[in-house]
């Protein structure tokens, strides 16, 4: 699969579980603004860490100016680079009760900057300014 863009009319993305992680989850993206990025589903890199359920993996690209009309943007391509950093943005996942969720900087885990929250349908919130970053639960 490499990329897949996700397609959304407003600032809220879908990431479907992958096809291929038996531990895949679907999560949410709500951008803080509509038209600022694009997000794609990534493939789980292969030197995450065992010690962990890797349940999705994204990217946000920041959508470029068109030239002709600077108060307008155009999409991005798979060959446009990731950002280390994006603007905050909140992450909505299934909870694992007792567990924080971490993420994968491309060198290490990390846990998020702040503890998740839990929001009114059960789902933990979490908030992050990397660009793209595999996210996952302790075993």
């Amino acid at each position: 699969m490499a990329h897949r863009k996700i397609s959304s009319a407003s600032a809220d993305f879908i990431i479907p579980a992958h096809a291929n992680n038996d531990k895949g989850k679907e999560v949410k993206i709500k951008l803080a603004n509509t038209g600022t990025y694009d997000v794609y589903q990534k493939d789980l890199p292969a030197n995450l860490p065992s010690s962990y359920n890797w349940i999705n993996s994204f990217g946000l690209k920041k959508r470029p100016k068109d030239a002709k009309d600077p108060n307008k943007t155009i999409d991005t391509s798979d060959s446009d680079p990731y950002p280390a950093t994006v603007e905050s943005y909140t992450i909505e996942l299934d909870d694992s009760a007792g567990k924080e969720p971490v993420y994968f900087d491309g060198t290490r885990v990390k846990n998020f900057p702040a503890k998740k929250t839990i929001a009114s349908n059960g789902r933990a919130h979490v908030v992050l300014a990397l660009g793209d970053p595999p996210i996952g639960w302790p075993k």
